[in-house]
């Protein structure tokens, strides 16, 4: 029997049961890293996203540094929002987002990225967890849309592909994962559609085009897939993906 449980620390872990009279034993097949959140101050901060990069960029007086903010992923779960001074500081001030009623992750972030929900114009903000969960938060009061645990590793990328009206991934993000997985999700609504298993050899470029996903991988590798039936085409070799490639009307 192959159950999924949770350790007493809160982490993921998969067990296999012999159920064969002789045995009736039981083994941890997989169980996720434990989470650095308990090891952590619940003050430090485990991720940044800058926001106001017009007042990173130009100078600005120290006086009023304060007013470029930031959003943290502090170790305990909760996202925060904190301005540069407050956090060379090690403020205590920064405000948590979350009232007592809503749910942190279980681990610390990993990464946080910016999408825009193209028919509202709303920004929301995304971000992975170590224990494989990913989440949004609305940007101005940074309150939990959603989350889903999707991953066996950490989310460290966020893309939205420029697609064309009739593509198969308008309004869509892709949620890449340490290991190359890939969650594709609908930001209008918070719908998540399906994964695209990864490979024993890092992602490198994703390649779009009409309905075909393109992914090529550092052992100069490829593999094509169909993002409309979500079926699999083929692998091939680098020297393919160029002459495919050359053909036109791909986005990477």
């Amino acid at each position: 029997i192959l159950l999924t449980t949770h350790s007493e620390s809160g982490d993921r872990k998969l067990v296999v049961y012999d159920t064969s009279p002789e045995q009736h034993s039981s083994s941890i097949s997989w169980q996720a890293r434990s989470s650095k959140a308990k090891e952590r101050r619940e003050s430090e901060v485990s991720a940044l996203l800058p926001l106001e990069l017009d007042d990173l960029v130009r100078p600005i007086p120290m006086r009023n540094m304060n007013l470029t903010h930031y959003v943290a992923y502090a170790a305990d779960g909760h996202l925060r929002r904190s301005s540069l001074i407050e956090m060379i500081g090690n403020s205590s001030k920064t405000a948590s987002s979350s009232d007592d009623e809503d749910i942190a992750l279980a681990g610390f972030i990993a990464s946080l990225h910016l999408v825009t929900n193209e028919r509202t114009k709303e920004q929301f903000i995304v971000g992975g967890a170590d224990d494989g969960s990913v989440a949004f938060w609305t940007l101005d009061q940074l309150k939990m849309c959603a989350r889903w645990t999707l991953f066996t590793t950490n989310m460290t990328y966020c893309i939205k592909i420029r697609e064309t009206e009739a593509s198969p991934l308008k309004g869509c993000v892709l949620c890449i994962s340490a290991d190359g997985t890939i969650a594709v999700i609908v930001v209008d609504g918070f719908q998540f559609l399906y994964l695209v298993p990864g490979s024993s050899a890092p992602l490198q470029r994703i390649c779009v085009g009409g309905d075909n996903l393109l992914l090529v991988y550092a052992d100069n590798r490829a593999r094509l897939w169909d993002v409309k039936t979500q079926e699999f085409w083929r692998s091939m070799a680098e020297e393919k993906v160029g002459d495919l490639l050359n053909q036109g009307g791909w986005t990477e």
